[in-house]
């Protein structure tokens, strides 16, 4: 079999880097779920700690759910606080587990999904971006919907033990590493050229930035962190701009047959969609009637 150059270093990079990854006897092979595990608990910890606050001691801290890296807390009872209250302990909890560094946190009504108060936090930026310091959410129904821009991968679990660490030393030896060393030399140039490929996947969208892969739109440095299913809506008018989208294309290319589109699902995401393009009076989705929606920019 004849290998091509591009397949020969892979071939290299391979050999070499699995004997730093392969796992062995002793190691820890369920380092992922331990990740996970510890982010869920530490966000029940916050749940608890926002029912504390608030003089709830006894009422529940409901399942967490997990989609990606976002985390939605759901709380027993109906809540009314004022956000800026909850901020401090959110930080310091993140904070002190090194759960992430870089995070959004959402306040979400349960039954209408709008997005109520939100702020973001980037541990190596001063201060945080919160709208709507010390206006008191009335009682409700509500989600604490975080989601961090580091992946799980990151999630600070504890040290791994000196064993450890040497039982897989021992398995690096003399032969792989100037193998890995020429891996590394000779695939600089593909990770340049995919670094330039990815910083062209930006689409502009008016004075917004709108990163589809990683589910990101900003502004003015201003980010907010799309669902899935807000992304493939954004990606589709986008891709049509200022030209109408029926609601069957619509419903067919984001929903499919997922069977979980139910009555106004579409009107609902469309509406968490306006506010996150608001900062851009030019940008506008419109209606219309009986058809479907048009991104006008």
């Amino acid at each position: 079999m004849v290998f091509s150059p591009r397949m020969r270093i892979t071939l290299l990079y391979f050999m070499a880097f699995s004997a730093l990854i392969w796992p062995q006897p002793g190691d820890c092979s369920d380092h992922n779920d331990l990740r996970k595990t510890k982010a869920s608990t530490v966000m029940r910890m916050i749940g608890h700690n926002i029912l504390l606050n608030l003089g709830d001691s006894s009422s529940r801290i409901l399942p967490i759910e997990k989609s990606e890296n976002t985390y939605r807390i759901h709380f027993e009872k109906p809540l009314s606080f004022e956000p800026n209250t909850i901020m401090p302990g959110i930080d310091s909890l993140m904070d002190v587990h090194g759960i992430a560094s870089r995070y959004l946190v959402e306040i979400e009504s349960c039954e209408s999904l709008e997005i109520v108060h939100s702020y973001f936090r980037d541990s190596s930026v001063q201060g945080s971006l919160t709208p709507c310091l010390g206006r008191p959410l009335p009682q409700d129904c509500y989600k604490v919907v975080i989601t961090m821009h580091e992946p799980d991968e990151k999630l600070n679990t504890g040290n791994i033990s000196s064993s450890q660490t040497g039982r897989r030393s021992n398995h690096v030896t003399y032969l792989f590493i100037p193998l890995l060393i020429l891996a590394g030399a000779t695939s600089l140039y593909m990770r340049k050229k995919q670094s330039a490929t990815e910083a062209g996947r930006i689409e502009q969208i008016g004075n917004y930035q709108f990163d589809p892969e990683h589910r990101i739109l900003s502004i003015d440095g201003v980010t907010f962190t799309l669902s899935q299913k807000e992304t493939e809506l954004l990606t589709l008018l986008n891709h049509s701009v200022n030209e109408t989208v029926t609601r069957e294309v619509i419903l067919q290319k984001v929903w499919q047959d997922e069977g979980d589109y139910i009555g106004r699902t579409l009107d609902v995401f469309i509406s968490k969609l306006r506010k996150k393009l608001e900062a851009d009076p030019l940008i506008k989705i419109i209606n219309i009637r009986g058809i479907g929606y048009k991104l006008i920019t």
